[in-house]
């Protein structure tokens, strides 16, 4: 396979030291430093005793630096209904995206089918993310410091 494709484009490389940015300065600084950043979002269901952690690369950073605020912007990742027990897991999952700005909620876009109007009638519905979900979660963000 390797033939085919012409060999590695990129030499795959072990972190030296990766750290938890526990401070929106902290956030601000990685993200000015273009070091790479991964998130854990642990949500979970009181009721189902049920939990997850979304771990994911962040793809985009917003920041502002005199205002001292970040906010996390990424997807696509794979959100767990967590409020039932599934018989087949596979099926408690939905495509979503998701955002925070603190370490206690996230917001998840979730996709889903979302109907088209037109003259006050629906024609057809598409898949789109058109759910917003604001649930208590613990945030925990990482960089990578060195190669």
């Amino acid at each position: 396979m390797q033939d085919y494709w012409g060999g590695p484009l990129f030499d795959v490389q072990e972190a030296s030291q990766v750290r938890i940015l526990d401070s929106n300065a902290a956030i601000i600084e990685a993200t000015q430093k273009c070091f790479p950043i991964v998130t854990h979002t642990e949500i979970w269901d009181t009721n189902t005793h049920q939990r997850a952690i979304i771990e994911c690369p962040v793809k985009t950073m917003n920041i502002d630096e005199n205002a001292g605020i970040y906010q996390v912007d990424t997807g696509i990742v794979l959100f767990p209904d967590l409020s039932k027990r599934y018989d087949r897991q596979i099926e408690m999952f939905n495509l979503a995206y998701v955002a925070f700005n603190a370490s206690h909620f996230a917001d998840f876009v979730i996709e889903r089918p979302t109907a088209i109007i037109k003259n006050g009638v629906e024609v057809t519905q598409v898949y789109h993310y058109s759910e917003i979900r604001s649930l208590e979660a613990k945030n925990t963000v990482f960089c990578i410091d060195e190669l």
